[in-house]
């Protein structure tokens, strides 16, 4: 059995659902490689997996202009380092094979273990009387904030002037989600009750 032919009618429903949902709009070019390259692979649900694509593709666009900015070395050098992105990458899979929940799990501990991680070099730098002490440091640190919840985590960082709470509560309330009546999105919950 294979994929029919995109009508119009679900070109449409692809860029209202991206629009929607994620804030840009999809090119008709892009949808239709998309679908080229996904014609025999997925029958059922062949418009979902199409807005994945677009999706991963725009974050990916992200990723560029973020590795331009600070080159290609450095990137690459965070990349490998912080597991930030490693957790970032299998939220992307999870993502693109269709377990939201797994991705919305994984972005939560990625932010988790990225903002441990910067707070403990942060600690370390703040501590370490000589380069060669930072990694002995930065290991202490983060052996003390292992039991932190996220929500200690923000208020430590706040306190710690690497990141400002209310800049937080800024970025939260700036996105698309926060604007639709069919969402019920309490910004505080995600960070204040956390336990």
């Amino acid at each position: 059995m294979t994929t029919p032919k995109l009508s119009d009618d679900a070109i449409k429903r692809i860029k209202e659902s991206v629009y929607y949902h994620y804030g840009f709009t999809a090119v008709d070019r892009d949808i239709f490689l998309i679908d080229e390259g996904l014609r025999g692979h997925y029958i059922i649900l062949h418009e979902q997996h199409i807005i994945q694509e677009l999706v991963t593709q725009e974050v990916s666009k992200d990723l560029l202009i973020y590795r331009d900015k600070i080159g290609s070395l450095e990137y690459e050098r965070i990349w490998f380092e912080k597991s930030i992105f490693k957790y970032l990458t299998l939220a992307s899979m999870c993502y693109r094979a269709g377990i939201s929940a797994g991705a919305i799990s994984l972005c939560r501990t990625a932010i988790d273990a990225g903002l441990r991680e910067r707070l403990a070099e942060h600690l370390a730098a703040r501590d370490a009387a000589t380069e060669a002490d930072l990694p002995i440091k930065t290991l202490e640190s983060m052996r003390q904030l292992q039991d932190k919840s996220l929500a200690d985590l923000i208020r430590e960082a706040s306190k710690e002037k690497i990141l400002n709470e209310s800049d937080i509560e800024e970025e939260f309330s700036s996105l698309k989600f926060q604007k639709q009546s069919s969402r019920k999105c309490q910004v505080p919950i995600l960070y204040t009750n956390d336990k």
